[in-house]
């Protein structure tokens, strides 16, 4: 599969100033896998170390923390030569190992002719405990699942993957053309951006291998709880990640703690929250979905009020009229919390930054926001459609030359519209 951080790693490794990479992420988008082909396209070889299959490495950095001696160990170890500028070495799991966190301080500053890309799906919760943390000392970059550009070309649809790349103008599209890329919309919400699940539709088409994926991932995130969480906050950090989809799906979006369990008070959660507020868990706990569980948000409603029956499946398998009518939503009805979700997602994968300041400093709400590269989104008022219409490029309402609407890119800001060159 494409993604589309590969093109800025080949800036990394170009940039002279250069620091070593920690590649932050969830579980099972991608980190490895494209590291990896990183290290194939652009270096002449590639180390890969993975400190949770190989325990015994770590000891290397324990020994000491200078980047010579690292290299000789690995070297040793490894039976290989690492040459400067040509090796890209790869620490994988790095949250195994301290240690070997703790020694890219050392490489920033002694040794920066080495190539070196850091990797962890749970760094933000091991970040917060490691000691010595080489802080301005590397480089963070943050991958995502799939969006939905990545999708359609993982999905070999390279001809409407480019035709929306190359939009300069907003125009209503030929209706087929239109047509067809709701339908590969639609799907992408069904299959979602995890690249394991988006390779097997691709191969099959089989939704229910799709769905087994999601419900394996959704275990494996559960079981990295009980492995990292302290015991006594295990149960309750369970609870409010089982309840994300309910919430999300609420027209009221402040956290509700008694939809957790009967009785529940905000006290008994919010220690165990505040500890998963951390770079890569929060955005797991507040805005990462578990679509295949939307049916909780509908569980009072009376499907055959609406129509439905249960009926089978060719394949002999029983379709219940509840299961039904949450197709029928996530196919007519994609509003709420499934489009925010898929809203927060695609701006965070193009590092969008949605804020706006006032010219006094204070905070505005913003009636546009103006994203990268001179593009628009609409307001979160609008309707689902406008947003989906918009998602990539869109002339904003309401942004006129008294409307003191600032934002930032490449990190620098525009307080305007009168300095905004994309005007």
């Amino acid at each position: 599969m494409k993604r589309e951080l590969f093109e800025k790693l080949t800036q990394w490794k170009n940039d002279p100033s250069r620091k070593p990479l920690i590649l932050m992420g969830a579980r099972q988008v991608g980190k490895t896998t494209l590291l990896k082909k990183f290290g194939a396209q652009c270096y002449k070889e590639t180390l890969y170390i993975n400190f949770e299959l190989e325990p015994n490495l770590a000891k290397l950095f324990e020994y000491s923390l200078k980047p010579n001696d690292i290299i000789r160990s690995l070297e040793i170890e490894k039976d290989t030569k690492i040459i400067p500028h040509n090796t890209l070495l790869i620490f994988d799991e790095i949250q195994e190992c301290p240690s070997a966190l703790n020694s890219l301080k050392y490489f920033c500053e002694l040794a920066s002719d080495y190539a070196i890309c850091a990797a962890g799906s749970l760094l933000g919760v091991k970040l917060m405990h490691t000691k010595g943390f080489p802080v301005g000392k590397v480089n963070f970059m943050h991958l995502y699942p799939l969006t939905f550009i990545e999708f359609l070309d993982a999905l070999n649809e390279i001809k409407l993957k480019d035709y929306i790349n190359d939009i300069k103008n907003i125009e209503p599209l030929f209706s087929n053309l239109h047509e067809k890329l709701i339908q590969y919309f639609k799907l992408y919400l069904i299959v979602g951006g995890m690249p394991e699940a988006v390779m097997s539709y691709s191969h099959s088409q089989d939704f229910n291998e799709v769905q087994n994926i999601h419900q394996s991932i959704l275990n494996a995130y559960s079981l990295d709880f009980a492995k990292h969480a302290p015991p006594d906050t295990i149960m309750k950090i369970t609870l409010v990640w089982n309840s994300i989809a309910t919430q999300l799906s609420k027209e009221n979006k402040k956290f509700i703690y008694s939809l957790l369990r009967k009785g529940a008070r905000a006290k008994e959660f919010e220690n165990a929250l505040a500890k998963e507020r951390d770079p890569s868990r929060a955005r797991q706990l507040e805005r990462k979905v578990a679509q295949w569980r939307a049916w909780d948000a509908d569980r009072g409603v009376k499907a055959e009020d609406h129509g439905y029956r249960d009926f089978t499946l060719d394949n002999g398998s029983q379709r219940s009229a509840l299961e039904e009518l949450v197709r029928w939503r996530l196919w007519q009805r994609t509003g709420g919390g499934l489009m925010a979700e898929l809203g927060s997602h695609q701006l965070d994968a193009a590092s969008i930054f949605c804020s706006a300041l006032r010219k006094d400093g204070k905070k505005a709400h913003p009636l546009t926001v103006h994203a990268v590269g001179g593009r628009h989104i609409f307001p979160l008022d609008r309707h689902a459609e406008d947003h989906v219409y918009c998602m990539f490029e869109f002339p904003g309402p309401a942004y006129e030359p008294d409307f003191p609407l600032g934002y930032k890119t490449g990190g620098k800001g525009v307080p305007g519209f009168d300095d905004d060159p994309n005007k």
